[in-house]
Parts: C-alpha cells; structure tokens; sequence
C-alpha cells in the first residue's frame, strides 16, 4: 500500500502553506488510500475544492469513503 505518511505528509503540508496566494483549486494524480487527499483538502478554503484522479476503482472507493470520514468530502471531487 502506497502512502505518503506522517513525514512526507508534513513537507507537503509546509509547502502548501508556503504559497504566497493560497490555492482554492488543487489537482491530485493518483489518491491510493486518500491519506493525501485529506492532508490536502483540509489546507484549502472552505469554498476550495480539490480533484483527485486515479485508475483504480478500489482506490477510487476508499479515498471516497476515507474523505467521509475525516468530514472533507464536500470539498473533494474523487474521479
């Protein structure tokens, strides 16, 4: 299982954070578990929305749920 963890998660956190013009918008290529895709949505505004892309149909359906349960799904379009 693919992940980026606690580490990894963090330098995308802080590079996140970094931007001098926040993002309302984010584009994700590939969401395996959706353990980014939480880090992510959850930095955007509350009218940011974020698209997380993936081939996979089991990755499709646990990044759906995982976003449900961590209460950011309204901000996450999962294709």
């Amino acid at each position: 299982m693919m992940n980026i963890g606690k580490a990894k998660g963090k330098i995308l956190d802080d590079a996140f954070l970094k931007l001098k013009n926040k993002p309302i918008f984010a584009l994700e290529l590939g969401n395996d578990s959706g353990y980014s895709s939480i880090r992510i949505a959850r930095l955007l505004p509350e009218d940011g929305q974020l698209v997380s892309i993936d081939t996979n149909n089991k990755s499709i359906y646990l990044t759906k749920e995982i976003t449900n349960l961590a209460d950011v799904d309204k901000k996450c379009d999962i294709r």
